[in-house]
């Protein structure tokens, strides 16, 4: 479900933007009033996800500026394998904008840089781009499908550990959703947990996620292995949709945290975007990059191949052949070599000029 929140004229267009709001805003109040119940019953998981959707539909209706201050922590810098990590701040800023799947982001962080980074989707596909600034660049744009993240920075959160929340909910018949009795600011909460297997990583720990209905089903809190690795600090309202203005993310190296990262939601409008800001269009003379195969686009938009890091089947078995020749040389060349030194060590005695001289074994002189 998508609402379009935005101006429109006339008593139609009016009616058009209200009634899903309306509707969105009675499904939200629904949602919120139950799964804060007691008891959580499938219907009410149900409603639960119907929730995140409708919220998902107003945050997918925003313009905002994500700035992101991360920084690693000296104190924790040496890990338990002897790895040092390097204390480092880092400043990001990011303009978001999304409407309905589609949504689009650039980083702006530096202007000036020889290179824009701009990630993109249609709704289906998802880009990562980067564009020299000079047109006279005699380097291409660059495009790289992303793969995961469907949802943009301005849903993370609506995830857990990077996996869409809604999804992992309906993949797993919400056998982990019950009330939480811990107090919270954000009134009362929503535990979900999710086992390595549900998060598609047999390796990880199992991963608990804290949903405030009343605030819009966000998730203010992700936890996993007993560490707090998402955590929000405070969430700000603008015309009925809820933006987390303070969202900590934690990393870890080794079990031990090594890199904060201060997220903030700047609000700067609804959704006043055009389409062509979502379109993926690959020029003539682009590069396209999947994995580690590299190609060209051409005239007519076919990919050319130029080259690649990994090895194709055909190279793969002709390395192999070739190691194969490469052995039997060096088997060949053992054998002679060996051949010769015993040859060597058999012969007989000479003198001058290469004439046989027989020697007597048997008698002194």
């Amino acid at each position: 479900m998508w609402i379009h929140v935005g101006a429109s004229t006339g008593t139609a267009g009016q009616w058009r933007t209200w009634l899903p709001t309306l509707a969105c805003s009675v499904a939200l109040l629904t949602a919120a009033q139950t799964c804060g119940g007691q008891g959580a019953s499938r219907r009410d998981a149900d409603r639960l996800v119907q929730g995140i959707e409708c919220a998902r539909a107003r945050i997918r209706s925003v313009k905002c500026v994500i700035t992101t201050f991360g920084r690693n922590s000296g104190a924790q810098a040496r890990a338990e394998n002897g790895t040092i990590v390097p204390p480092m701040s880092e400043y990001r800023k990011t303009i978001v904008a999304s409407k309905g799947r589609k949504w689009y982001s650039e980083d702006v962080t530096d202007t000036r840089g020889p290179v824009s980074y701009r990630n993109l989707s249609d709704g289906n596909q998802a880009y990562m781009v980067f564009a020299p600034r000079d047109p006279g660049s005699r380097q291409p744009t660059l495009w790289q499908p992303m793969g995961g993240r469907s949802g943009g920075p301005k849903e993370w959160m609506y995830e857990v550990l990077g996996r869409d929340l809604s999804t992992l909910l309906k993949e797993h018949r919400y056998r982990a959703v019950a009330p939480s009795s811990a107090a919270s600011r954000f009134g009362p909460l929503i535990t979900v947990t999710f086992s390595p297997s549900d998060l598609g990583d047999p390796h990880m720990k199992p991963a608990t996620a804290d949903i405030a209905p009343e605030r819009g089903f966000t998730v203010v809190g992700v936890r996993t292995d007993g560490k707090v690795v998402q955590e929000t600090a405070e969430l700000t309202r603008r015309d009925g949709i809820w933006l987390p203005s303070r969202l900590i993310r934690r990393f870890y190296l080794y079990s031990r945290p090594f890199r904060d990262e201060i997220v903030t939601f700047g609000y700067l409008g609804l959704n006043d975007i055009p389409d062509s800001l979502f379109a993926i269009e690959m020029r003539p003379g682009d590069a396209y990059q999947d994995g580690q195969a590299r190609y060209r686009i051409g005239p007519s938009g076919e990919r050319i191949f130029q080259w690649s890091l990994q090895p194709t089947a055909d190279r793969r078995m002709a390395t192999g052949w070739a190691f194969i020749a490469s052995l039997a040389v060096v088997v060949l060349l053992g054998l002679r070599g060996l051949t010769l030194r015993r040859r060597s060590s058999t012969a007989p005695e000479t003198g001058r000029g290469g004439h046989h001289v027989p020697v007597d074994r048997g008698r002194s002189t």
